[in-house]
């Protein structure tokens, strides 16, 4: 076989080659990049929504304005010695590729902003305008059909809730209240463990909440405790969606000022009981006690009693620490310990 074209075949086998790898060196530096950039500017914390989005869209402004470069403006313009047509092109690829980024992460956001804020609101405004009428099947006793009798009245959560043993009741009274408590006093109740104590300074003249009640360690060490305050409300979870997020501002700004390392983690919908409510969860760190420094997680729940009209609804406050020794996250706050009880027992209303 001729010489010439075995050197041939190979140099055409070696270029393939070399394209396959020099595309694959390119992924493998984008990847590496791309991950460097996530580890350091997200706290080594890999966050899959934003892998997807946000930092995403920026690999592919670099890397399009990189390409756009390397493979027009270096060698067509620059290299021809043609500066200004290089540096006009340079600033151009930033310009276009800036305003497509801002485009596509404008289109994501709105999308965002619809799917998980307006349509949910407009969903619940629909159900609430159309109810859907609950269907009681009754497999022992069906109903004639030629009688007409008014359904038996669904049991409420005060009918059917059993305090667990050890527990003691607490139902709200305006007898000793001043102030806003006297002015945006409500009527609730719950169940918390006996070995719990009450707060003397909270129910009284004077006082920011109505109740507080807490787990301790001798002497004052907190494990969990759990108070009721109010807010301004217009009585339903929907007329108070507008202002929660201001609410939630306010008071994670006023917490930011006396808890150490504090941190607002999340907000969003929530419920308490059936009850639809809206909470934001933090956390913060408490050093240098006699126990060593003391981890912070902490929930606030806004609640509104479901009556519209009504112009307050409960604050649930929530602390615990890590003293608390079946609790370990923020996660378990209000579902581990011993306060899930007084969620689940929570009811506004008088107690008959």
């Amino acid at each position: 076989m001729d010489k010439s074209y075995l050197m041939y075949i190979f140099d055409k086998e070696y270029a393939t080659f070399l394209k396959i790898n020099k595309l694959a060196y390119h992924l493998l530096f984008w990847l590496f990049a791309y991950l460097f950039w996530i580890f350091i500017f997200r706290n080594g914390t890999l966050v899959l929504t934003h892998a997807i989005t946000i930092q995403f869209c920026y690999l592919v402004f670099i890397a399009g304005n990189y390409y756009f470069n390397w493979l027009y403006t270096v060698p067509r313009l620059l290299n021809n010695r043609k500066y200004i047509a290089f540096g006009l092109c340079f600033l151009l690829g930033i310009i276009v590729g800036a305003l497509l980024l801002l485009l596509l992460l404008g289109g994501g956001a709105l999308a965002g902003l619809f799917f998980f804020v307006i349509k949910p609101r407009l969903d619940e405004m629909a159900a609430q305008r159309n109810p859907e009428r609950p269907v009681n099947v009754n497999v022992s006793t069906p109903t004639p059909a030629s009688t007409v009798e008014a359904p038996s009245p669904t049991p409420t959560p005060e009918d059917t809730y059993k305090p667990p043993a050890g527990t003691v009741q607490f139902v709200n009274a305006n007898e000793k209240l001043d102030g806003k408590l006297a002015e945006h006093y409500f009527d609730f109740s719950f169940y918390y463990p006996q070995k719990w104590t009450r707060d003397p300074k909270a129910g009284v003249a004077g006082a920011s909440n109505f109740v507080k009640v807490d787990r301790m360690l001798p002497p004052n060490f907190t494990q969990e405790n759990f108070a009721v305050g109010w807010y301004t409300s217009t009585g339903t979870f929907v007329g108070d969606m507008p202002s929660f997020p201001q609410r939630v501002e306010e008071i994670s700004k006023s917490l930011s000022k006396i808890i150490t390392d504090y941190k607002k983690v999340s907000e969003g919908p929530t419920k308490v009981n059936s009850m639809d409510a809206y909470e934001f969860r933090w956390e913060g760190v408490s050093p240098g006690t006699a126990r060593g420094d003391l981890n912070l997680w902490g929930r606030v729940i806004f609640l509104p009693t479901g009556k519209e009209g009504d112009n307050t609804g409960a604050t649930l406050s929530m602390l615990c620490t890590n003293l608390a020794p079946e609790l370990s996250s923020l996660d378990d706050v209000g579902l581990r310990g011993e306060a899930p009880v007084i969620l689940d027992s929570f009811r506004f209303g008088k107690k008959k």
